[in-house]
């Protein structure tokens, strides 16, 4: 099971973080950066998920910044967007750093975001490095994918019936791809398709993302 942690910015600002252990030392290691509704239950069982597959996981409360614990319901979006647009990104940076310290136990760490979070591993991995990157329905990659993209080999998952990733954003995300990176699309599927606590959670869609998922990470660690 994992726990919370303490962990300290370079600005020195507090922050929580849920942290899975792995009995492997030294363990690879992902950090999984939330949705605009904070470090929700779906996201420490996602963790918990990868820390039984042998990882190190590390989930960062970037809400901190705003008022510790503080989690929103998914019906809440409209708060959420405006929690989300009360923290700098140069703050997100710092508390994003301070969790790939702790995660890293000597073999790197892979960034792994969904929605908000996607978009934030993608930018942060940007400016830092990191063995790699999966989003999931980032929001923001458009943006982002204007400038150079990541060193570390990236993995994307997209619903081809999202409204807030449309086909235009799709292709932008697509035509931005390295050779190492990885780009699949979902029928059928609309934005937080693999999120198993919101009504457009998809079933065979999420399980097949998440299997590429775990392999694509699998392979990263292994090199």
């Amino acid at each position: 099971m994992g726990r919370w942690a303490d962990i300290r910015a370079l600005d020195g600002h507090g922050l929580s973080a849920y942290l899975t252990s792995s009995n492997d030392s030294p363990a690879p290691a992902i950090v999984v950066i939330q949705e605009i509704f904070g470090v929700t239950t779906e996201l420490t069982s996602i963790a918990e998920k990868f820390g039984e597959n042998g990882y190190r996981v590390v989930v960062p409360a970037l809400y901190d910044r705003i008022e510790q614990d503080y989690v929103l319901d998914y019906v809440q979006a409209d708060l959420a967007r405006a929690a989300k647009n009360q923290l700098r990104y140069d703050e997100i940076e710092l508390d994003i750093a301070a969790a790939i310290t702790l995660a890293d136990t000597g073999r790197g760490v892979a960034l792994l975001g969904y929605c908000w979070g996607g978009g934030l591993a993608y930018w942060m991995a940007q400016k830092h490095s990191v063995r790699a990157v999966v989003s999931y329905y980032g929001t923001g990659l458009t943006q982002y994918c204007k400038s150079s993209p990541p060193e570390a080999p990236c993995q994307f998952h997209l619903g081809m019936d999202d409204l807030m990733i449309d086909a235009e954003a799709r292709r932008a995300v697509q035509g931005s791809c390295k050779s190492s990176d990885q780009y699949f699309e979902y029928e059928g599927a609309g934005h937080a398709f693999a999120n198993v606590a919101r009504p457009s959670y998809r079933q065979d869609q999420a399980a097949l993302a998440n299997s590429r998922c775990l392999t694509f990470l699998d392979q990263v660690f292994a090199c």
